[in-house]
């Protein structure tokens, strides 16, 4: 038998290793404060805090005092608890018991708006946390105000152990002075390895700011890893030229997503802050969302394109181009040109919204994709509005066919495109690469595919015999009926190693006997386990959803099974009946949510 002193070592140990998670409410909060005022042996803890009342809260955060040995502290505040200045004031005395912390996380949700005043109080002690390695802070939409943010940067530039630190303060107000204060305080952090900086919406930092940036990154040369997300904050072509030219000092760089979504940057900003990317050729991964009203044209995509052409190290890019962009044909084409000097892409996600008019530049976008023989991993998102002609639409579904490394895709028609022969493409090119075990399929409103488009789909899916995992949403409007479910079916029944199917059919006349057609490929899954299907009403009412259910009833795999038929029923009483049949039935099922 274990002595007492043992046992407290066994328990020391599973603590030491462990993140012990809380979800506080009025109901609990009592007895864990009970248990963390005894209990000083946790070392990594994370809170989530909902429901309570002040005094609850200062009573937990006054139990948390106990727990000297925490290494690891997460707390986040839900948007339902008032948050104010004397709440930021409990966090803070905090600091000076938790001084072995090493990581810290605080997310308030609430935005009461506690002000400047607020964060003053939260971090006043802050620079107690010598030990700290990993910061992260966020909170939005609580006026904090340039004076605010210059109470952050300044303690924030003392914690001169931190090796990552990220800070996201959307709507916050800070100004062009916070802002510059804040980059100023974070320049002081030489050791860092990782930072975040997510200051978007209703900031208004501006280009002048932007210049601090730049002197910022100059200092902090070690990064590995950088987020920048600046959405709406009037950076213009000047603020996107200093983020650029702050880039080309990281030479360690390996990881950066930028978003500077709706910040007119035009052409030129486009062009000058790509130009820099001839400095950071190490890169590995790059996440580049341009966002939407950043005028930057042609020759702006154009001078995109050469910069991602000079990454020839990227592994992973990702990138967004949303509405009132304007990129044309000649953009687009340049964007196409670009992709074939990656020949080191293992995953490529674009997403091209409407307004953008790439026409025949798809033609070479498709080309561009087709040249990334390594991809592994490939999503892309076309939407209306881009004047893309039935042959450019075949063209880009046809870009995956050569793709023989591929096992995992992602497809979505946008919002009425209506290119039947782009879905004809897809669903062709998916017979050549039957090494996929991830796919999903999204096809908006509006885009009537018809019966000849699911057939197209359906005759594609039922070669990947390897798939794993399944997706398929299709929206209102596209008319697909019940042949069309049943090409879809048949496509369907034939994926034997599928695990996990996720089916959403709205509004497309499937009717009773489509979500037959369904329920009956889904029951030919051997190895089938997770299962979530929501139809709609105007499809399948309470008669069609209870027979669904009768013929899954004796699938042996399931391990989750969610049905969703979105309308409002009077009786329900035959379809509980079946759910208490599928119950029983069912020895391996953990999960069954019903929602009619």
């Amino acid at each position: 038998m274990l002595k007492q002193n043992q046992i407290k070592q066994v328990f020391s140990n599973l603590y030491k290793d462990q993140i012990t998670y809380f979800t506080l409410d009025s109901n609990n909060f009592e007895s864990i404060c009970r248990f963390f005022k005894f209990e000083d042996r946790l070392s990594k803890v994370d809170l989530t805090l909902q429901k309570l009342q002040q005094e609850a809260i200062f009573e937990i955060f006054d139990s948390l005092k106990s727990l000297k040995n925490l290494t690891f502290l997460k707390i986040k505040i839900n948007h339902q608890i008032k948050f104010g200045v004397d709440e930021c004031k409990r966090i803070n005395n905090l600091y000076e018991n938790l001084l072995l912390l090493k990581d810290f996380i605080l997310i308030i949700k609430s935005d009461f708006g506690f002000g400047h005043f607020g964060i003053k109080e939260l971090v006043k002690d802050l620079n107690l946390l010598t030990k700290l390695q990993n910061l992260q802070i966020e909170f939005g939409k609580n006026q904090i105000g340039q004076f605010g943010s210059n109470y952050l940067a300044q303690s924030i530039e003392q914690l001169t152990s931190l090796e990552s630190l990220s800070l996201c303060i959307p709507k916050n107000d800070i100004g062009v002075q916070g802002a510059t204060q804040l980059f100023q305080g974070i320049s002081k952090l030489t050791n860092l390895i990782y930072l975040t900086i997510k200051i978007e919406e209703s900031n208004q930092i501006q280009s002048e700011s932007l210049y601090h940036l730049d002197l910022c990154l100059s200092k902090i040369i070690h990064l590995q890893g950088l987020t920048l997300e600046i959405g709406s904050n009037q950076i213009q072509a000047q603020g996107a030229q200093y983020i650029g030219k702050g880039l080309s000092y990281l030479q360690n760089l390996k990881y950066l997503r930028l978003l500077i979504d709706q910040n007119d940057i035009g052409p030129e900003g486009a062009c000058s802050l790509t130009t820099y990317f001839q400095n950071i050729t190490q890169l590995q991964s790059f996440s580049f969302d341009i966002g939407g009203y950043n005028q930057i044209g042609a020759a702006g995509m154009a001078g995109i394109a050469n910069g991602l052409s000079l990454l020839e190290n990227l592994k992973d890019l990702s990138f967004v181009i949303y509405e009132e962009n304007n990129i044309n044909e000649e953009g687009a084409y340049a964007l196409g040109m670009g992709l074939q000097k990656l020949q080191n892409l293992c995953k490529l996600s674009y997403m091209i919204f409407e307004g953008n008019n790439i026409s025949g530049g798809a033609t070479a976008l498709s080309e561009g994709v087709k040249s990334l023989k390594n991809l592994k991993e490939l999503s892309f998102s076309i939407w209306s509005e881009n004047n893309i002609s039935e042959k450019g639409a075949a063209e880009l579904g046809e870009s995956i066919k050569c793709l023989n490394k591929l096992q995992v895709l992602s497809f979505e028609v946008g919002p009425n495109l209506r290119i039947q022969s782009g879905i004809q493409g897809f669903g062709k090119s998916l017979q050549s690469i039957q090494n996929l075990k991830e796919l999903s399929i999204t096809v908006d409103v509006f885009n009537t595919i018809g019966v000849q488009g699911a057939s197209s789909l359906g005759d594609g899916i039922k070669h990947l015999t390897n798939l794993e995992k399944f997706n398929l949403f299709i929206d209102f409007h596209n008319n697909i009926g019940f042949e069309g479910a049943s090409f879809l079916s048949q496509g369907i029944s034939q994926l034997q190693k599928l695990t996990h199917l996720y089916l959403n059919i709205k509004r497309s006349k499937i009717g009773h006997q489509g979500a037959e057609y369904f329920a009956n490929s889904i029951v030919k899954l051997p190895q089938i386990k997770y299962v979530k299907i929501v139809f709609c009403q105007y499809d399948v009412d309470l008669s069609g959803a209870s027979q669904f259910l009768l013929i899954l009833q004796n699938i042996k795999t399931l391990i989750l099974l969610n049905l969703q038929v979105k309308g409002y029923f009077d009786n329900l009483k035959k379809h509980q009946k079946v759910i208490t049949k599928i119950r029983k039935n069912n020895l391996k099922l953990c999960k069954l949510l019903v929602q009619i």
